[in-house]
């Protein structure tokens, strides 16, 4: 009896996801123009791209493992700014904060354009 068959679609897709991860990683941290990154639920970045590092000012070994609140102002942190954008987020599933200096927009969910 023959027990070869043809994969499906999904299966082939599934043998796929590594190289489709890489080239995405690759995409990210070729973006420029934009800072991309990902925090975790307790606000740790756990990401970091080229752009996020032009517009922020960190390198990634500096602000990955630190909490996202590094980027708000001492009087933002003080009123629990980072807190309420967190927990937002955690109920919404998104948040986009305008930042008055800059002028940038920025999510919760960890992209800065």
């Amino acid at each position: 009896m023959d027990q070869s068959r043809e994969s499906s679609p999904q299966e082939a897709a599934d043998r796929n996801i590594p190289a489709l991860e890489d080239t995405f990683r690759r995409l990210v941290n070729g973006i420029r123009d934009c800072g991309i990154y990902m925090i975790d639920t307790e606000g740790r970045v756990i990401s970091w791209n080229a752009g996020a590092e032009r517009i922020k000012g960190y390198g990634a070994e500096e602000i990955v493992g630190r909490h996202f609140s590094e980027f708000y102002t001492p009087e933002d942190r003080s009123a629990g700014m980072p807190e309420i954008a967190l927990t937002s987020a955690a109920q919404t599933g998104s948040l986009k904060v305008r930042d008055g200096a800059s002028g940038k927009t920025e999510a919760a969910s960890g992209q800065a354009c």
